[in-house]
């Protein structure tokens, strides 16, 4: 049986309203890096240390994953688990200076989960077919003939998505909900950890909010 934890990266630039170069390249704020220390501190107190780190590509998971690498520790990063690229490209922007091309998309993808708002980005369809790639890949990754502990660093939307699939709710059901509150509903904070456990290939999860962030 093998244990999967799935963490949200720390606070990030975008999430204190600054411009940021990309979605890609948005960095941790002070704050952000001192809650991933305080992770990484809250992990060794419970005396669990991962065998192994998957991580999405972007910088802010990439930092907040950044105390636990140590040279015997494999890391794979993982496109599959970036967050949800529902916007096109809008370089050194703020959340604020977002807001028309927000609206957009989610006026329109309420009705149709199929919309996109440019060739380069994703639907609501893409995006949740993505998080059952993601799983599939998990289950896999740390197959149930052999104990691993696995820590995942992604994003709230994406783990959202996967924790739903987790709990076998509806598809539709998960995207409508995900696109009237225009967010994960409930929330997931900064550094917010789910225990999952894997078992005859399958994922159960054991808690939402494993150090009550």
């Amino acid at each position: 049986m093998s244990e999967i934890y799935l963490i949200r990266h720390g606070e990030s630039a975008a999430n204190i309203g600054n411009a940021t170069a990309s979605n890609e390249l948005t960095p941790l704020t002070d704050r952000g890096h001192a809650q991933a220390e305080k992770l990484a501190r809250d992990f060794r107190s419970a005396n669990l240390r991962p065998d192994a780190i998957v991580v999405s590509p972007l910088a802010r998971a990439l930092a907040t994953a950044a105390p636990f690498l140590s040279d015997n520790i494999s890391v794979t990063i993982c496109r599959d688990f970036r967050e949800f690229s529902y916007l096109a490209s809008m370089p050194h922007s703020t959340y604020a200076e977002r807001a028309n091309a927000r609206n957009h998309f989610w006026s329109h993808a309420i009705d149709n989960f199929d919309f996109r708002d440019a060739a380069s980005s994703e639907s609501l369809n893409d995006f949740y077919t993505r998080a059952q790639t993601a799983l599939d890949f998990l289950t896999h990754f740390a197959p149930g003939c052999r104990k691993l502990t696995v820590f995942v660093f992604s994003h709230e939307m994406f783990i959202a998505a996967l924790l739903s699939i987790i709990q076998q709710i509806p598809r539709q059901q998960f995207l409508h909900k995900l696109a009237a509150a225009r967010q994960a509903e409930p929330p997931i904070k900064h550094t917010q950890v789910a225990k999952l456990i894997l078992a005859n290939s399958t994922l159960k999860i054991i808690d939402k909010n494993l150090f009550d962030v």
